[in-house]
């Protein structure tokens, strides 16, 4: 009779590592300390898998104080963790009754503008409300956002992504400002469809939703 092939979820695994427990503390970039009183990893099938909450714990630091990781993520630049968040411990708690599979940490949604990490200012979103959120300006060139020169017309293209990502033209105008307003409007179109999902996830999630579009506005 052949064996069959155990098969673990993720969740699973992260059960059995808090039934594993561990005495030791150990300090992260030097000033943070994971003194979680449980393993975080289990090698499986030959590779190691971390719990996700000490994935996105150590995800927080890489991100504020790590050189070569703002090099190449700019927007990161004078982030820093709460005083809270110091601990794995008390972030695994925070971690415990906020996490939702499949989603990602914020930190500047309920506060528009916010460069701290706390748990009172973070949330778990859904990837495509992360996507449509960030601001692109660091990749978009010399135009506003949303807008592009076309050649062959000699004119400014206004284009946005829609709800499922896929890339539309809103139009073609002689000023870029005004092709930026067409991308604008459009966007506020879209983010008013997003209501019910951010009402059910914070209820001060969708105002921030709102605000941080405000904030990429060029006119």
């Amino acid at each position: 009779m052949k064996e069959r092939n155990l098969i673990i979820s993720r969740s699973e695994l992260e059960i059995l590592m808090e039934k594993i427990p561990r005495h030791t503390k150990k300090r992260l970039k030097g000033m943070a300390m994971n003194d979680c009183g449980h393993a975080i990893e289990l090698r499986v099938g030959g590779r190691s898998i971390q719990h996700r909450a000490y994935t996105a714990w150590a995800g927080m630091f890489r991100r504020c104080y790590e050189e070569s990781y703002q090099a190449r993520n700019p927007t990161y630049f004078g982030c820093s963790v709460a005083d809270e968040w110091m601990r794995l411990s008390t972030f695994k708690r925070w971690w415990d009754k906020n996490y939702v599979e499949g989603y990602s940490l914020d930190k500047d949604l309920l506060v528009p503008g916010n460069k701290v990490y706390s748990p009172n200012k973070c949330v778990y979103i859904p990837q495509k409300l992360n996507l449509f959120t960030i601001d692109s300006s660091a990749v978009r060139g010399e135009f506003p956002i949303g807008v592009s020169f076309c050649k062959p017309k000699g004119k400014y293209q206004s284009s946005i992504k829609n709800g499922d990502g896929k890339l539309i033209t809103l139009g073609y105008t002689d000023d870029p400002i005004e092709a930026h307003k067409l991308w604008f409007d459009k966007k506020m179109e879209i983010a008013k469809g997003y209501k019910q999902l951010c009402d059910g996830i914070h209820p001060r999630l969708f105002d921030g939703v709102i605000k941080k579009i405000e904030m990429l506005k060029e006119f």
